[in-house]
């Protein structure tokens, strides 16, 4: 009787392992997922922010170029 209790158990700890496996695939791509669409979003947000930094900075040394050319 025992042995058939060992067995039964062996094979549920089996098919839970299993059932974890599937679990832990789905959850682990649906965290990729979510991940990589977080990196698109940051990759957007800091172009614009390097584009606006680019923008701001020319603006500034056309300023001083302009106020060394015309002696304002």
């Amino acid at each position: 009787m025992e042995s058939s209790r060992a067995q039964w158990t062996e094979a549920r700890l089996d098919d839970l392992a299993e059932r974890v496996t599937e679990l832990d695939h789905r959850l682990t791509s649906q965290i990729d997922a979510r991940f990589n669409s977080l990196d698109a979003k940051f990759d957007a947000k800091f172009d614009r922010l390097q584009q606006t930094l680019i923008v701001s900075m020319a603006s500034v040394v056309l300023a001083f170029a302009a106020q060394i050319v015309f002696g304002g």
